[in-house]
């Protein structure tokens, strides 16, 4: 299997080793080496299979009895735990089950096997000289850790280095941890780390991470997500690695200084003691009451507010900005306004937004006039489709007004151009196809269009996996033809990557503001410094936040956008039913 390279050079793809404690392992890693041997820059050249043996020198029956109780005993110590992940597995049944043991070799049927008796240690398994030099022997690129973690020289068999998701011990279904205590506590994201191993494990080094939201609902549901994002890591990292050396692991950006205080860093975390299960059962019951009761007789509505503001240019004090005297436009109780973008035409604003009708369960897109004075109109629909439609990208080129809404449903980007600005328009051209993206976004910068939008990993189920993946398109002209970025996506972050208005420029330099999506969608705003934004890498760093603070009540806010003198924005809050929001 050969690749060919931008310099048009033909070369083998990199040799993927295995390292695994035992041929049978979940749905899970069965479908990543799937992936790894389907693309056209990985192969799977050796699984090793390593089964620790006893270093003190115990007969096996003696070792055996002492297992077993100890086995018993941590049974005892944690059997509430384990009921909790029978029942709910029950209630939350993956289909198919992920976490399924089954034999990978009818997966690598010409794949050699290397089979090994391992040195079991606290720190880790030790490999005898001679397999080590049996791995050596097959020239691994990069070797992929799947349960115990490996200690020594075998560190040192791959010229890339071994990596291991944070995964915690793969097929140790009751036992691992991962996405427990992040569910468990509430924390708002949970991470997928792969992480490059080093002779102690306090060195280990970070070479890729993902941010998702986490499952409060289901510790098995939040763990499935985890080891989703981890393969799809693994993946694009082999990718990355293939396509430019070492230099690809150099460039990925560097996690906090305490990679182990890393939100998702919980695969060594011992499994809860009964009591600690009970004071987590008790706080998560005292949770969904709480919100039982304050949702009793409301319901959560989206808004719009605006203000004026005496300097020509991008949103005031940004960044960062100031949230402070918003006036808001309430919409009525059978409907909700969001995703504001404002155009100034003529002497007047024409704000373009999201209008959503309750009782039909999907949205259109309306627009509004508002005047110096402050007087609005009663939005207006001005385009419909069968489909939801929302985020009305709204800009000028040439003279003429297009519009780039959300239309995820269609699997289309969609282009429009308006025939009689601002009530009537037209479908202009399809910009990208057979793709679910939300939020598209567009900017010409450097002589170049360049489009972002979110895409959801293939074949994730996670429901916030339109949040977290940040994609970037390019193009010489908005009406294309658009080029996926080559390192797509190009961020992963649930708390900085979804798009939430019109990029801007302050004192030359450019921002993009984001959705904060951690406790929910749209939870709040953050924004970005793009570092750089070439046809080769893309950088970017949160500088500053917009927290639902702007007015009281709010709940959420995840949409700012700007034209000269006015800043539109959008927040959500409780309301009583069937009484309009004041």
């Amino acid at each position: 299997m050969t690749h060919a390279t931008d310099a048009g050079l033909r070369r083998p793809p990199l040799r993927v080793g295995v390292l695994l404690g035992s041929t049978r392992q979940p749905r899970w890693v069965h479908a990543l080496l799937a992936a790894i041997e389907a693309s056209p820059f990985s192969t799977i050249a050796l699984v090793v299979v390593h089964e620790p043996s006893r270093p003190d020198g115990r007969g096996r029956w003696e070792g055996d009895i002492g297992e077993w109780l100890a086995r018993v005993a941590r049974r005892r110590r944690h059997w509430l735990y384990a009921l909790y992940r029978r029942v709910d597995e029950a209630l939350f049944r993956l289909r198919p089950d992920p976490f399924e043991l089954a034999s990978i070799e009818p997966m690598v049927p010409c794949c050699p096997v290397l089979r090994v008796a391992s040195c079991e240690t606290e720190q880790g398994d030790l490999l005898p000289p001679d397999a080590i030099d049996a791995i050596l022997h097959h020239e691994l690129d990069v070797a992929l850790q799947f349960g115990r973690r490996l200690r020594g020289r075998a560190l040192l068999t791959a010229r890339y280095g071994i990596w291991s998701c944070e995964a915690g011990g793969a097929g140790a279904r009751h036992r691992d941890t991962t996405g427990f205590w992040e569910m468990m506590e509430g924390r708002p994201v949970t991470a997928a780390t792969l992480r490059q191993l080093r002779p102690e494990p306090h060195e280990d080094r970070v070479i890729a991470l993902s941010f998702t939201r986490t499952d409060k609902r289901s510790a098995s549901g939040n763990q499935f997500y985890c080891y989703q994002r981890g393969a799809a890591l693994v993946v694009r990292t082999l990718r990355d690695v293939y396509e430019h050396g070492p230099e690809a692991l150099a460039t990925i950006p560097s996690p906090p200084p305490d990679p182990a205080a890393l939100p998702g860093a919980t695969g060594a975390r011992a499994a809860p003691t009964n009591a600690e299960m009970l004071v987590s059962i008790a706080r998560k019951g005292r949770c969904a009451v709480r919100s039982r009761l304050e949702r009793a007789g409301s319901f959560a509505q989206w808004f719009i507010a605006y203000r004026f503001d005496d300097a020509a240019g991008p949103p005031r004090d940004a960044p960062p900005f100031v949230g402070d005297g918003f006036r808001p436009i309430v919409p009525p109780s059978d409907r909700f306004w969001a995703d504001p973008f404002p155009v100034t035409w003529g002497d007047r604003h024409v704000i373009f937004v999201e209008q959503y009708m309750y009782q039909e369960r999907k949205a259109h897109i309306a627009a509004l006039e508002l005047g110096r004075d402050g007087a609005w109109t009663a939005p207006v629909p001005v385009l419909e489709r069968p489909y939801h439609l929302s985020y009305p990208f709204v800009f000028q080129w040439r003279d003429a007004y297009f519009m780039c809404p959300e239309a995820r449903e269609s699997g289309a980007v969609e282009l429009y151009r308006a025939t009689s600005f601002p009530y009537e328009w037209t479908r202009e051209a399809i910009l990208l196809s057979n793709v679910r993206a939300v939020d598209p976004t567009l900017i010409e910068s450097d002589g170049r269009w360049w489009m972002f939008a979110n895409i959801g990993e293939e074949g994730v189920s996670d429901p916030s996996c339109w949040d977290d993946e940040l994609h970037l398109f390019h193009a010489p002209g908005p009406l294309g033809p658009w080029t996926p970025h080559r390192r797509n996506p190009v961020k992963a972050d649930l708390r900085s990557s979804r798009p939430a208005g019109r990029l801007f420029r302050l004192h030359g330099q450019l921002y993009r503001p984001a959705q904060n999506c951690t406790e929910r969608y749209g939870s709040a705003i953050t924004i970005n410094r793009i570092v750089r934004m070439d046809l080769d890498d893309y950088a970017e760093v949160a500088v500053s936040e917009i927290p639902p603070r702007w007015a009281a009540g709010l709940l959420r806010t995840h949409t700012i956008n700007a034209v000269p003198g006015l800043t539109v924005i959008d927040g959500q809050r409780m309301q009583r039913k069937h009484i309009r929001m004041q």
